[in-house]
């Protein structure tokens, strides 16, 4: 029998041919799955969002996107780590941190450490807070030591230096009673305000020097005074120096005129004081001495300081500090005569540090617009170009004054 090879190979063929179809089919679907683009993972990155300044510290807020499991973020001030978190949390705070001019940025990195992201840098700008005050620590056989009386608060307003963090202390004299003697010093100021004593700048009034004060030794030339402070207070024979603080250049004058030569126009301090403002065009700059050119405090105006005034007036100065009157008291700004000027000094009198409370005359003085008789300290922002002042009272007190004023 003749076989018919042909006819069966063409039905083979047919028979064959769907699976081909189909598997054909298959292959296709796969190879057009694979060709779908899936929209890719996005790269990790850390992006700062807001930098606010508050309290000598630095607050940064980030956004994070496509963190790697367990990631951190870095916040790093000056180049230097300061902080990490979790990438789950938002916001970092700094350390206490120098007043002055930062840069800020963040790192994003893996649970091992690896840096995946950076942010761009910023810059962020830190006030400079200070505290300050004069006529503070009672004599410890002062009576009323124990401050439990109408006098010797000391303890109380060394306290409220608690409440913030103070770049800088600014000593308005008489720091030490009756006559600033090294026992003082060490038993009363020393373990009140003295735990400061770092970032203190003094000045001495005149129960440092004794010199016209009862029952105090005569020609001691503040020797406690210079002895507790040593090169803090500036060379000894002079007692008046300057420092920078951030922007703000700060000069610090010696008011015990009979006891270094003068204070009058042409002494040796009045040509320093000119050559020093010579040398420092800041845009904002804060002077302070003992006993106050204005006052309407029972103590009385210094006309002795009025060459200081006038040298300060004619460099644009914007604020001077004093104590002697115990009593608080701000004067709007002012020229060198006591007229109300726009270009004048702002004075704050400050003498409210706790050794005792005094009185106001009948009559404040011309341009006097905040007076007060509680214990407490100044606490003052010293900013780029202008300055803020909050009078903060002991514990149970409730005068207040503020404010804020721009640079000349």
């Amino acid at each position: 029998m003749r076989r018919h090879r042909g006819s069966f190979g063409s039905v083979r063929t047919a028979l064959a041919l769907p699976a081909i179809l189909v598997a054909a089919a298959l292959l296709t679907g796969v190879a057009a799955a694979r060709t779908v683009k899936t929209k890719p993972r996005p790269k990790p990155a850390i992006a700062l969002l807001a930098t606010t300044a508050a309290n000598s510290r630095l607050a940064v807020r980030v956004r994070i996107t496509a963190p790697p499991a367990k990631a951190r973020w870095r916040l790093l001030v000056d180049g230097k780590i300061v902080a990490t978190q979790p990438a789950t949390t938002r916001i970092a705070t700094s350390p206490f941190l120098a007043p002055g001019n930062h840069t800020v940025r963040a790192h994003l990195v893996t649970a091992r450490g690896v840096r995946v992201a950076v942010s761009t840098t910023q810059a962020a700008h830190l006030d400079a807070v200070v505290a300050a005050a004069g006529d503070i620590a009672c004599d410890p056989a002062d009576p009323n030591y124990a401050g439990t009386g109408s006098d010797c608060h000391f303890r109380q307003t060394a306290a409220l230096l608690g409440q913030a963090h103070y770049n800088s202390l600014f000593l308005l004299g008489d720091e030490q009673y009756e006559c600033g003697s090294g026992t003082g010093f060490s038993t009363s100021f020393g373990p009140t305000w003295g735990q400061y004593k770092s970032i203190s700048h003094p000045t001495p009034g005149d129960h440092e020097y004794g010199t016209t004060k009862l029952n105090c030794p005569k020609g001691t030339g503040a020797a406690g005074y210079y002895s507790y402070w040593g090169s803090q207070a500036g060379d000894p024979t002079k007692g008046y120096y300057s420092f920078d603080l951030s922007n703000w250049h700060v000069i610090v004058l010696n008011s015990n005129c009979l006891d270094i030569g003068g204070c009058q126009a042409g002494s040796a301090e009045e040509q320093w004081l000119q050559q020093d403002l010579a040398a420092h065009p800041s845009q904002c700059t804060a002077a302070y001495w003992h006993e106050p050119r204005f006052t309407s405090g029972l103590a009385g105006d210094n006309p002795a300081m009025d060459a200081f005034w006038r040298d300060l007036y004619a460099a644009k100065v914007d604020l001077v500090l004093d104590g002697h009157a115990h009593v608080y008291e701000r004067f709007a700004p002012q020229n060198p005569d006591g007229a109300a000027a726009p270009d004048g000094i702002t004075e704050i009198v400050v003498g409210t540090g706790g050794r005792s409370i005094s009185a106001f005359q009948p009559t404040p003085e011309a341009n006097s617009v905040a007076r007060g008789t509680s214990y407490g300290i100044l606490s003052l922002t010293l900013g780029a170009s202008s300055f803020s002042w909050r009078f903060v009272p002991e514990a149970g007190a409730t005068f207040a004054d503020s404010g804020t004023t721009a640079c000349h």
